[in-house]
């Protein structure tokens, strides 16, 4: 990406995983990637010394979702990692999810453990 202050970067990664993060990428060939933008255009990043994109803040030489786009992909491709965009959970699916990781560590627990734990009100020795 473009050399730019730590912080725009960041907002760019993260509207870039809002976005879709690596589903909105389609690598063209030769270092060159069209990126979905928001209003349905398809942009340009040219993967080279720097990422270039053919967006607005691209040319005016800004930090761009596509650009970061394609530089998240790139961190994973070097990870060798599956790609992955996070969902967002809604605050039901939370509480249930937290509730169900609550029943499998409580389930972990059985008397035999609690008897073998050494005593909580032992005196030190």
């Amino acid at each position: 990406m473009v050399t730019a202050s730590a912080a725009a970067n960041r907002r760019a990664i993260a509207k870039a995983q809002v976005r879709g993060g690596l589903k909105i990428v389609r690598e063209l060939g030769g270092g060159v990637y069209a990126v979905s933008g928001s209003m349905g255009t398809e942009y340009r990043v040219q993967d080279g010394a720097e990422l270039v994109c053919t967006c607005p803040a691209g040319q005016a030489a800004m930090p761009c979702y596509h650009s970061a786009a394609v530089w998240l992909r790139r961190v994973a491709q070097r990870a060798n990692a599956t790609p992955h965009t996070p969902t967002r959970e809604t605050a039901a699916q939370v509480r249930e999810r937290l509730r169900e990781e609550s029943r499998v560590n409580v389930a972990r627990w059985n008397d035999a453990d609690l008897d073998d734990a050494p005593s909580l009100y032992a005196a030190a020795v």
